[in-house]
C-alpha cells in the first residue's frame, strides 16, 4: 500500500479500511504514514533476536518480521536462518518463518 492515496477526512480514511483487516491498517499507519514510531512490545520489526526453547535448544540470529497483539499476549512472526547445502555442495543461507511465537521464547541477542 502506498501513501499516494489522499484522504480528505478521518472518516474517509476509516471508511477506506472498513472492509480491510486491522493488520492492513496497522501496516499502513506504521510504514506508509510513519505515524507509529515504536510498537508496545519488547521487540520491534527487524530486531535480531534468539528463540530460546529451554532444554530443546536455541535458534540464534533470527529476525522479527511481524508483531501480533492479543488481549494478554504479544506474539511474533520470526524469520529463521537455515544453513543449506545444494546439489553442488555449495553452502548458503535460506530462511524459514515461524508464525505466532509467544514472546516468552524471544530474547535479545
Amino acid at each position: 500500500m502506498s501513501n499516494e492515496k489522499k484522504f480528505s477526512s478521518q472518516q474517509e480514511l476509516l471508511d477506506y479500511f472498513k472492509m480491510g483487516s486491522m493488520e492492513e491498517l496497522k501496516e499502513f499507519l506504521i510504514k506508509d504514514m510513519g505515524m507509529i514510531k515504536a510498537l508496545p512490545s519488547g521487540h520491534q520489526i527487524d530486531d535480531e533476536v534468539n528463540l530460546c526453547f529451554g532444554d530443546t535448544g536455541t535458534l540464534k540470529s533470527c529476525r522479527i518480521i511481524k508483531v501480533h497483539f492479543s488481549e494478554s499476549k504479544v506474539l511474533y512472526d520470526v524469520s529463521i536462518p537455515v544453513i543449506c547445502e545444494d546439489l553442488e555442495n555449495k553452502v548458503h543461507t535460506a530462511y524459514t518463518r515461524l508464525y505466532n511465537v509467544d514472546s516468552a521464547f524471544v530474547t535479545a541477542l
